[in-house]
């Protein structure tokens, strides 16, 4: 008797899904339908920007001309240049930067941007800790950067900041020694 009673609630909890199971038969044509729908909107809805049509865009010509006539400009000018809001101007800038219109450089804290084919020298001014690190260098070739530190007077991670910019920039040669890296000036 109990078995018949577990039997009977087994069937009422089954009974909604079966009905919906069944009453979905008749949509099963479909599917395939909806997925060859969307496989065709989803190849001919989205199309990437060809390259000849990419100054088309009266906001990315700007971008593109501003940059051309300032070359080595940062984001935040171009920002203030040309009025623009700060994801307007980023997707656009992305988007010259992989069509390989523009290139961008990181400068300290700034990403500068040129015109592709076009070489610029970026021209800054350096820092007094910087101008003390090359006179250090100068002065003892191959020095570590602790032994900088404790000659200037700042932390090692001061040291080691500026330090950083100095090689990028290719004023200095770091030779690494195991754990110790030695700096030097280039030539």
């Amino acid at each position: 008797m109990l078995l018949d009673v577990q039997r009977g609630r087994i069937f009422l909890y089954l009974a909604p899904i079966l009905t919906a199971i069944i009453s979905a038969w008749r949509y099963l044509f479909l599917i395939p339908l909806i997925i060859t729908l969307l496989i065709i909107l989803g190849i001919f809805g989205y199309s990437r920007i060809k390259r000849r049509n990419l100054l088309n865009n009266i906001i990315r010509k700007r971008i593109y001309e501003h940059i051309n006539s300032n070359p080595g400009i940062h984001f935040r000018a171009l920002l203030t240049d040309l009025n623009l809001k700060t994801g307007t101007l980023a997707h656009h800038i992305k988007t010259l930067n992989r069509e390989k219109f523009i290139k961008e450089y990181q400068d300290g804290m700034y990403k500068r941007f040129s015109i592709y084919d076009k070489s610029f020298s970026l021209k800054f001014k350096l820092t007094n800790i910087q101008d003390e690190i090359l006179k250090v260098i100068k002065d003892n070739p191959g020095i570590s950067q602790i032994n900088i530190s404790e000659l200037i007077g700042n932390s090692r991670f001061v040291i080691n900041y500026h330090i950083k910019i100095l090689n990028h920039c290719g004023m200095i040669l770091i030779k690494k020694n195991g754990r110790t890296s030695h700096c030097y000036l280039s030539k």
